[in-house]
């Protein structure tokens, strides 16, 4: 086949030149590209008003009926912004393969074809508005990928000179400045975007509350169709989707996808995101494996695993339902969210932990205390309606108070007519705790019930005195056994009635 493209100096040094035949100069004075030149670089404006200008500036120059600027996704090509026939557009993604914005970004160099049609017979585009005659200069980044071609069409040869080349390589420059610009804007955006999330995740302890913060922000991050987080449900490994964001349908709730199976299972098996593009279309990812994806009419989704340690807690999906694909970025986003999500997870399980652990250490010091009150203030049963509270140690007020509530309860439940109080084994006693045991004796009084206190020691009596407490009012017995008479008489006399 006759060799219908010829390259523009491709690299810097080389000599090689446009053939004469196909290419002649235009007639544009230096200073009508100085004015271009200093008009393109002086733009001011968003990006989008930054190659509107660009491609009309092309357009009208060269007299063309059609000039793009577009960007490089994968194996895509999105339009930024086209002029055509007098006309701004902003609409338009294609297929990279059979175009000469292919050959373009293979070759990496300005590029030229005079039979364009026969050249690239699968593009329709080509086809549809008769071009014949393309030009083509690739835009390059800093790190050496082309990431957006300048395009230049018409349906009559486009004539170019040296001056020309130039001119178009000045406008790919503005074009990547434009894109890192945006990029590095967008890139600071979803910087500021993660490290809110971030924010809002840690302040949330429950699992269920940041599940669906996270999905909710991963939708609009992404600007995705669906999104949700999805775990393992049992020890076998089956997953179910737990939260979700823009479902159009319940088909969430009935579906269960077994180990390995649908976006989830895939992840997780793979322990890394995977990327799902065709999902019902391609044999190897069938319909009948993504139930919710056609249910949604989801073509396109990712799945992102969310991995702490070497254990994996659930898995972040997205999806699309159009033909948008994920580009390197999106996909890189999801993946920082993911290991936010991971960790706020994993943390959240962990404080859950530690309440329930802490409640039931709670639970278990309470128990702890209520029976050493109770063993520090027993209350014995001597005989029916006689009661007996050995005190050992010191009577602090807290033991007092403890003492007054349980002589209380056993009195009126025990319906007792006597009860002993010794303090024989007591060591000390302070003035608010003698009080309170001057004061239980009373309320047993008012109850019905006969109180003595027994076994007062002499060091005990002298402190008494000492903190101005006044016993008088209490029957005492110098010993235990002086009460236990006394206790005998009292059911003696009972007996004898």
């Amino acid at each position: 086949m006759e060799q219908l493209a010829r390259t523009l100096i491709p690299e810097r040094g080389r000599g090689t030149q446009m053939a004469e035949s196909m290419i002649q100069p235009a007639q544009h004075s230096l200073a009508q590209l100085g004015r271009l030149f200093e008009l393109a670089l002086t733009v001011t404006g968003n990006t989008l008003e930054v190659f509107d200008n660009i491609v009309r500036i092309i357009a009208e120059l060269y007299g063309i009926r059609i000039a793009l600027v577009e960007k490089l996704e994968g194996e895509r090509i999105v339009t930024l912004s086209m002029y055509r026939d007098g006309e701004i557009f902003h609409e338009g993604e294609f297929d990279l393969a059979g175009t000469p914005c292919a050959n373009v970004r293979d070759s990496r160099s300005f590029c030229y074809f005079t039979s364009a049609i026969r050249e690239f017979p699968q593009d329709q585009f080509l086809k549809d508005f008769n071009i014949d005659f393309y030009v083509g200069l690739p835009v390059v980044s800093n790190s050496g990928e082309v990431v957006a071609i300048i395009n230049a069409m018409h349906d009559r040869p486009i004539q170019l000179n040296e001056n020309d080349r130039l001119f178009l390589e000045a406008m790919a420059s503005r074009v990547r400045l434009e894109l890192e610009r945006e990029y590095q804007q967008s890139e600071a955006q979803t910087v500021r975007m993660l490290l809110d999330i971030s924010r809002n995740i840690a302040a949330i302890r429950d699992v269920d509350e940041i599940l669906q913060l996270v999905v909710d922000h991963a939708r609009q991050m992404l600007a995705a169709d669906i999104a949700a987080v999805a775990i393992i449900d049992d020890a076998a490994g089956t997953t179910i989707w737990k939260a979700m964001s823009g479902m159009q349908t319940d088909t969430f709730r009935k579906v269960r996808f077994a180990p390995g199976k649908g976006t989830a299972g895939r992840a997780i098996s793979a322990r890394r995101t995977v990327i799902l593009e065709g999902i019902g279309e391609r044999p190897d990812l069938p319909a009948e494996e993504f139930p919710i994806h056609t249910a949604e009419g989801v073509r396109n989704g990712m799945g992102v695993p969310l991995i702490t340690g070497n254990r994996v807690v659930g898995v972040l999906i997205a999806g699309y339902r159009g033909e948008r694909t994920w580009t390197e970025q999106q996909i890189r986003y999801a993946e920082a969210m993911g290991a936010q999500a991971a960790v706020a997870i994993e943390n959240a399980r962990l404080f859950t932990d530690i309440a329930v652990a802490n409640q039931r250490l709670t639970e278990a010091d309470r128990a702890k205390s209520e029976m050493i009150a109770e063993l520090s203030t027993p209350v014995i049963p001597i005989w029916e309606r006689v009661l007996l509270a050995p005190i050992i140690g010191t009577l602090t007020t807290a033991r007092a108070e403890t003492l007054t509530d349980t002589l209380l309860v056993r009195a009126a439940e025990d319906a007792a007519e006597l009860i002993i109080i010794d303090i024989t084994g007591v060591r000390g006693v302070d003035a608010e705790a003698a009080a309170h045991l001057r004061n239980t004796v009373s309320a047993v009084q008012i109850l019905g019930a006969r109180c003595i206190v027994t076994g007062i020691r002499p060091a005990v009596a002298r402190m008494l005195v000492q903190l101005g407490i006044d016993l008088k009012e209490l029957e005492t017995c110098r010993k235990l056994s002086d009460a236990l008479a006394v206790a005998l008489e009292m059911k003696d006399q009972k007996s004898s009635r």
